[in-house]
């Protein structure tokens, strides 16, 4: 996997980010196009002009996530709405040095600003897809949500900063640090907490939990074997409360490939929805550390650890 290491301004960031991995980004462009085309019948064009909607609100509030995406856009020879609107899994492993000092580092696609990983503050930070209808054009977007987390000191100032700007579109994002996580279920409409169970517990997958503003219309055809992987993982859980949290531990439970409703845990590659397991991130943040298997966590292709 590409390692880009990123210091200096917002704008320094993200030249380093594009140019580095200029080839990943074309190819994250490539794939978005196919993908947009087939699964929405939108062309690239007109996925460009949605995304610009965002930036007068981007512009008066994150000026500082414009100027790195101007620098990706300019370091990768692309334009500034492409960067935008990009979200494609060519994964990188990015590595950034903010100028206030904090250390961020994150499993992300080329050309993303922000999303799985953890801080030197012991912040870190987990994305579940999940589709409702709505946008919201004056919130952030998902991938600056989660940067928002990264740059955070804690936990609860990451919810504090995410409550009061808002999310645009829908996602689950898990927010942790030393004192526990909170899942936050977030829509164009709402943001609802999912607070830890009695053991200390959250556990998600691509569906909504809890009640959400009446507003919120929820897609129920994105993964439909979603509800089995989140009955699966508890099973598992239950099954290893006895040996105590550990990374070790934690890293069993997503060697699981007993099929449910059409997958698993450790997810194979199948024709029919044409997706699979890509990497897996276990992270222990009172020691401001994660481990990383790329590939299925069953045969990985790289193993590697990060510590911001």
């Amino acid at each position: 996997m590409l390692e880009v290491n990123c210091t200096g301004s917002p704008r320094a960031i993200g030249l380093t980010h594009g140019t580095a991995a200029r080839s990943l980004v074309h190819g994250s462009l490539a794939f978005y196009k196919m993908l947009f085309q087939t699964k929405c019948k939108m062309d690239w064009s007109d996925a460009k002009l949605f995304a610009r909607i965002f930036h007068p609100y981007l512009e008066q509030n994150w000026p500082q996530y414009v100027a790195e995406m101007e620098g990706v856009a300019e370091g990768a020879g692309v334009s500034y709405e492409d960067i935008l609107v990009l979200n494609a899994p060519n994964l990188l492993r990015l590595n950034i040095k903010k100028e206030d000092g904090t250390s961020v580092q994150m499993i992300a696609e080329a050309g993303i600003l922000g999303k799985i990983g953890l801080n030197s503050h012991g912040v870190g930070c987990t994305l579940n897809a999940i589709t409702a209808h709505g946008v919201s054009y004056n919130k952030l977007p998902c991938h600056l949500a989660l940067r928002t987390i990264l740059e955070s000191t804690s936990r609860s100032a990451a919810i504090q900063m995410l409550e009061a700007e808002g999310v645009a579109s829908s996602c689950h994002l898990l927010v942790a640090d030393v004192t526990g996580g909170t899942g936050l279920e977030c829509s164009c409409e709402d943001i609802v907490r999912l607070e830890m169970d009695l053991e200390g517990l959250v556990m998600h997958t691509n569906h909504y939990i809890l009640p959400h503003n009446e507003k919120v219309v929820e897609s129920k055809n994105l993964l439909p074997d979603t509800w089995y992987r989140l009955r699966r993982i508890g099973e598992l859980v239950d099954a290893v409360k006895e040996e105590g949290p550990s990374i070790e531990v934690v890293e069993r439970l997503f060697l699981d490939e007993v099929e449910g409703d059409g997958s698993s845990i450790c997810r194979h590659y199948q024709d029919v929805d044409e997706l699979a397991t890509l990497f897996r991130i276990v992270m222990d943040l009172g020691e401001r550390r994660a481990t990383v298997s790329v590939g299925l966590p069953v045969d990985p292709v790289e193993n590697f650890e990060l510590r911001p």
